[in-house]
């Protein structure tokens, strides 16, 4: 799944609020692509701050966790709090999760909105499929519908 694939999923669930200002801020993201209004709807809600160097790098695959940490600002702007439904798992290598991450990734396990992959792996840079994301959303949409 790339990272406008994504942004825009979640844009959709969102509603697809319209934004006042649809200027782009990414040098990547033209006005024209299907994605565009998304991307700028995720930067101005602060759900992304992009890749570094002013690009948001639409085409690149979206890593676990840029997912998780996606999601866990969309939750965060829109005022949501989940309960904690699990204890605090120590993955495997937690030590490569980056550290803009850590904090998310820790919220959205104990929400049970994320697992770890075979034993007890996180791999959070590797590229999400489009089933995990399916999975990672489905958890996410059924853990909001149970706070409203």
């Amino acid at each position: 799944m790339t990272r406008a694939m994504f942004v825009t999923v979640l844009y959709r669930y969102a509603g697809e609020p319209a934004i006042e200002d649809t200027g782009i801020s990414f040098a990547d993201v033209k006005k024209n692509t299907w994605y565009a209004t998304a991307v700028a709807w995720a930067a101005k809600e602060g759900i992304t701050f992009g890749t570094g160097n002013g690009k948001f790098n639409p085409a690149a695959s979206i890593s676990r966790e840029q997912i998780v940490t996606m999601f866990h600002r969309y939750l965060n702007e829109h005022h949501y709090t989940l309960p904690e439904k699990e204890k605090e798992k120590n993955f495997a290598y937690a030590g490569k999760i980056s550290t803009w991450a850590k904090e998310s990734v820790k919220a959205m396990q104990k929400a049970g909105i994320i697992e770890g992959k075979p034993r007890n792996l996180f791999a959070p840079q590797d590229d999400a499929t489009r089933a995990e994301a399916a999975a990672i959303f489905h958890r996410f949409v059924a853990a909001l519908a149970a706070v409203n």
